[in-house]
């Protein structure tokens, strides 16, 4: 922090920089798969049934599947996706069912702030002041896997870049004892930013995904959720960019005439909106490809049980997915607006 007089009873200046630098440990929960597992070994398991065997009833009402010989998917039945994200699993590290794994990243902040302000007085009747904002953030919030499956489970949990930036100038002068005018104009503008925790190129053709287009900014791995595991890839609405920008004059104008004070004056504002938001057409937040391992109808028959989900994802069975659409769907648009206003107020100081 800096401050003090340039000119003796003339010219002033102020000017102050904050530094930030934390990390902030998290203790992350989530639950995995053990390896034998990862590798479609579903023994002393509830008991896992073959796709492929389905079979609907006479009245096409419920469908039927045979098991998994000893309750094992066969490793020529493993889906090649699947089987090189299951490989970079960790073991779970908690002597647990659910919530099996325990991980302690980092959250890491970087942030600058710059303030500054300049007065000057030219005289007993004018005087000017200048003011100058600035201030950036980096902002890493990490997934509970390490990279590069992640593991996001929120849209907060990406690689957060903001920027903000604020200008003013403003002059007062003194016509007469009765007479003042104000006159200030100003500027902000902040950016933000939302991208993946890996950047680079997209990581889907590297692990076998096929027939999805690259679209620049988008990095790392698609989005998979397994019911009752933790999920993994990125975050399904980065890269998500905004900036929002806002110019404003306002002249102030107060005249004293006897018991009278009146007030009048105007304002003009603009303000702008851009932003370029991941989307897709059947997900409004989605940006990358998404798969969801659920239940599905045919399965009916089948139990209730986590495993059953996991089983699909290593057969490579997606429930629903949003592949080509999730990509390649990228919202921009700029929203612009203007904003006018006149004010006129009177104030009357009367003696008894």
């Amino acid at each position: 922090m800096l401050g003090g007089p340039v000119v003796k009873n003339k010219t002033f200046f102020f000017a102050s920089w904050e530094r930030t630098n934390e990390n902030q440990g998290e203790a992350l929960v989530t639950t995995l798969p053990t390896g034998v597992m990862a590798g479609g070994n579903f023994q002393g398991a509830l008991p896992i049934f073959d796709p492929a065997t389905t079979t609907p009833n006479a009245a096409g009402t419920i469908f039927t599947r045979t098991l998994f010989a000893d309750n094992r998917i066969p490793v020529s039945r493993l889906d090649p996706v699947a089987a090189k994200l299951a490989a970079l699993l960790p073991l779970p590290n908690v002597a647990s069912g659910a919530n099996n794994y325990v991980s302690s990243p980092s959250q890491i902040t970087r942030a600058n702030r710059i303030d500054s302000r300049g007065d000057q007085d030219f005289s007993e009747r004018d005087k000017l002041f200048l003011r100058y904002s600035y201030f950036t953030q980096a902002f890493v919030n990490p997934g509970v896997l390490p990279a590069p499956l992640i593991g996001a489970t929120g849209n907060t949990q990406n690689n957060h870049a903001t920027q903000a930036l604020s200008a003013a100038v403003g002059e007062t002068h003194i016509f007469g004892p009765n007479l003042i005018n104000e006159l200030t104009a100003g500027y902000s503008r902040i950016y933000d930013n939302r991208g993946d925790l890996l950047s680079g190129a997209f990581l889907g053709p590297q692990f076998g995904f096929s027939g999805i287009p690259y679209t620049d900014g988008i990095g790392g791995l698609p989005n998979m959720s397994i019911s009752g595991y933790s999920s993994l890839g990125e975050a399904t609405n980065v890269p998500n960019k905004k900036i929002a920008e806002v110019a404003q004059l306002k002249d102030s104008v107060t005249w004293i005439h006897g018991g009278h004070t009146f007030k009048f004056g105007g304002q003009y504002e603009w303000v702008r909106s851009y932003f370029d938001v991941s989307s897709s057409e059947f997900e409004s937040e989605a940006s990358r490809l998404l798969c969801i391992f659920g239940r599905l109808h045919s399965e009916s028959a089948e139990p209730v049980e986590y495993r059953q989900r996991l089983r699909r994802f290593l057969a490579g069975r997606c429930q629903y997915g949003h592949s080509v659409h999730a990509v390649h769907r990228r919202r921009s648009a700029t929203v612009r607006s203007w904003f006018c206003a006149r004010r006129l107020e009177s104030d009357f100081e009367a003696h008894v």
